[in-house]
């Protein structure tokens, strides 16, 4: 157990700032309209600022395997 942990399962607190929450809902909606490389670029972007996270691994798992499949 550590503090972000605390605040977030036992504060309820935002696990990201709003910023990064929005950009990473942007990057989903990027993947979605199969905005791929728009969508990579972002994660990059957002990778920048916060180093790696769960979410943006996944975000930039789909990109792959969407690249992928597509071949």
């Amino acid at each position: 157990m550590d503090t972000n942990w605390i605040l977030e399962v036992l504060m309820d607190a935002e696990k990201e700032e709003p910023e990064i929450s929005r950009a990473i809902e942007a990057i989903f909606e990027m993947i979605a309209n199969r905005q791929l490389d728009d969508a990579q670029a972002k994660v990059l972007e957002v990778r920048q600022r916060i180093g790696n996270s769960e979410i943006l691994q996944r975000a930039a798992s789909t990109i792959e395997r969407i690249r992928m499949i597509n071949r």
